[in-house]
């Protein structure tokens, strides 16, 4: 991406619901942004585009309104159709714990670490 357009901001809605990335074209430098829902399998992907938006004001307008529009979608309507398998379980062990890292067995298991695991968690996504 950084060869075609620059990141200028990110935006978020209910609660990271829906995501929104403002850049800016650098070929045409003129503006585009990019609403981002939760697939079936809980990776944000794109669900809106707009490009060709020839000020930042007109698409932080434009970003407002449909940041606002998509946080009232159900989480099914952003759903893509082409998601195979279930949501990565990153934290369910696939061996038996005498064979797990003792660093993973604690990671899994302690409460101190719920805050790691929600962390981790999203970035397996």
């Amino acid at each position: 991406m950084p060869m075609v357009a620059e990141e200028l901001n990110w935006f978020e809605e209910a609660d990271e619901k829906v995501l929104d990335v403002l850049v800016r074209d650098l070929a045409d430098d003129d503006y585009a942004c990019y609403v981002l829902g939760r697939d079936a399998r809980f990776r944000f992907r794109a669900v809106w585009i707009e490009c060709s938006i020839p000020t930042v004001g007109d698409a932080a307008a434009l970003i407002e309104k449909k940041l606002a529009e998509y946080s009232r979608m159900a989480p099914e309507e952003f759903y893509q159709g082409d998601e195979v398998g279930r949501p990565l379980d990153f934290f369910t062990p696939t061996v038996k714990a005498e064979s797990q890292h003792p660093n993973f067995r604690n990671l899994i298991s302690a409460s101190g670490y719920s805050p790691a695991r929600s962390l981790i968690a999203e970035m397996m996504h």
